[in-house]
């Protein structure tokens, strides 16, 4: 990794750390508007983040999702729990407008993270699929352990942590992250942000265009 790879990754992890505190579960008022990415000579998205590790999950069906569930996909990756009183309501409303945007492109697909791993059972998930009138595989709600969860949620620079006072007892960041076909990190942008997330959709117009060129 060159230095100015670095201290970019760097800058992206404390706005990131910047999202989390003005768009946690316990407050969600006045939300700046987070969009985040960068652009090379040629116009084409740069790689923020090359690879992730190795992960494997439950959905909402009681299927496993791991890595090669998103193999060759592009997939717009965030963090949630069912239960969530507050900043997970707008991200829902702004993730089902991606996926309704999608539902006919089999290339793009969504994941979205549990961070109530002691509550939100197989059954929760399913429930909330259904209140969103969505369906796997095209958007996997999954559970796992706190470790993998809270571990995933680091490698996204996605603030994720048990907050007892807050409401729903978390407080997450409620940024969405978007993963080309190779599993690399292309940008996000602040999921509770109508504006944002148009900018974001823009962007993943502009991969699935660079990626038929490939």
């Amino acid at each position: 990794m060159t230095i100015r790879n670095f201290l970019y990754l760097a800058l992206l992890a404390l706005l990131a750390l910047l999202a989390l505190t003005f768009a946690a579960c316990k407050s969600n008022s006045q939300e700046p508007a987070f969009y985040i990415h960068e652009t090379g000579d040629d116009g084409t998205l740069k790689v923020i983040k090359e690879e992730f590790p190795a992960y494997e999950f439950i959905n909402q069906n009681g299927d496993t999702v791991n890595n090669a569930t998103y193999a060759d996909k592009i997939h717009i990756v965030d963090f949630f729990f069912t239960s969530c009183p507050s900043i997970c309501v707008p991200m829902a409303v702004q993730m089902k407008r991606i996926y309704d945007k999608y539902d006919n492109n089999k290339n793009v697909m969504l994941l979205s993270h549990s961070i109530d791993t002691r509550n939100d059972t197989v059954a929760k998930l399913k429930a909330y699929e259904q209140k969103l009138g969505v369906s796997a595989p095209k958007w996997n709600f999954v559970t796992g352990s706190w470790d993998d969860i809270s571990g995933m949620a680091k490698e996204y620079m996605i603030g994720a942590n048990v907050q007892e006072d807050a409401p729903g007892g978390y407080e997450h960041s409620g940024m969405f992250v978007l993963v080309d076909s190779q599993g690399r990190m292309r940008g996000f942008c602040d999921g509770t942000n109508e504006e944002a997330v148009t900018a974001f959709m823009a962007s993943i117009d502009q991969l699935i265009e660079e990626e038929k060129k490939q």
